[in-house]
């Protein structure tokens, strides 16, 4: 069903012409990629040191094979690592990781092992748009266009609450970071 903005009036004559639309009101449409003018800034290299750090916890998690969770509550929930979980080991992943702990590749590895536990204990992966929908019916949570930087824009109403406070408020915002 084609919604009324799609909806364009009937012709009255050969010499109508459609108007430009100049609407100065809020843009209605998805912005689908930035703009032309933005540019990904430049990726600044490692320096030896820090590519031989980077090298080093790299071959650690390749290395891993197992998840496990900490909380006895959650413990049902270790396991092996999934392809998802690789997935999220990408090497801008590592790097922040290095860059969080200052370059210090052992608690970066502790990090990043805790951070997968803590997914699987929060259950990121089980979040769906089903679950989480209730949520966001007002917009409170919006990604709409994208900075200089070409990152997607991900904005927050917290003006447009509808629900009780709930683990679900948390839920969505974790599922709107993630996806």
């Amino acid at each position: 069903m084609a919604s009324v903005a799609d909806q364009t009036p009937a012709s009255t004559g050969p010499q109508e012409k459609a108007a430009p639309a100049t609407s100065s009101g809020p843009l209605k449409t998805p912005i689908a990629s930035p703009a032309a003018a933005t540019s990904i800034p430049a990726v600044p290299p490692l320096s030896p040191d820090q590519q031989s750090k980077y090298d080093g916890l790299l071959s650690h998690a390749r290395a891993w094979t197992e998840v496990k969770c900490a909380a006895p509550a959650h413990a049902d929930k270790s396991g092996p690592l999934t392809d998802s979980d690789r997935q999220w080991l990408t090497r801008e992943c590592l790097l922040r990781y290095l860059r969080a702990t200052k370059w210090v590749p052992k608690d970066a590895e502790k990090r990043l092992l805790e951070t997968l536990a803590w997914r699987r204990e929060y259950g990121v992966e089980g979040l769906t748009p089903d679950h989480i929908s209730p949520e966001n019916e007002t917009g409170k949570q919006i990604i709409l266009g994208f900075d200089k930087e070409r990152r997607p824009c991900h904005y927050l109403s917290p003006g447009r609450q509808n629900t009780d406070p709930s683990p679900r408020q948390v839920q969505h915002l974790v599922f709107m970071v993630e996806r």
